[in-house]
């Protein structure tokens, strides 16, 4: 399974990501400071430095996020 966690660095995301990794799972970690993440080197994991709170960065989450909800009828993917 595909699954996309923002927040990822600390906190409920970063237990998230390292949950969804351990048991197999491909993992999109989305956070503005990425350095805990690179420090777990999880292979299935991917950090992704990512400001939600640009308005910039809004049609790039909108188009992962839409793709998303067309892979979520098959269960390929799930949003955290």
């Amino acid at each position: 399974m595909n699954v996309i966690i923002t927040g990822a660095s600390r906190g409920i995301g970063f237990e998230l990501t390292k949950l969804f990794s351990e048991n197999g799972h491909s993992v999109l970690a989305i956070s503005r400071n990425i350095k805990s993440l690179e420090e777990l080197k999880l292979s299935n994991v991917i950090p992704f430095k990512f400001d939600l709170q640009q308005d910039d960065n809004n049609p790039i989450i909108t188009d992962i996020f839409l793709r998303g909800q067309d892979r979520k009828r098959d269960r390929s993917m799930v949003f955290c």
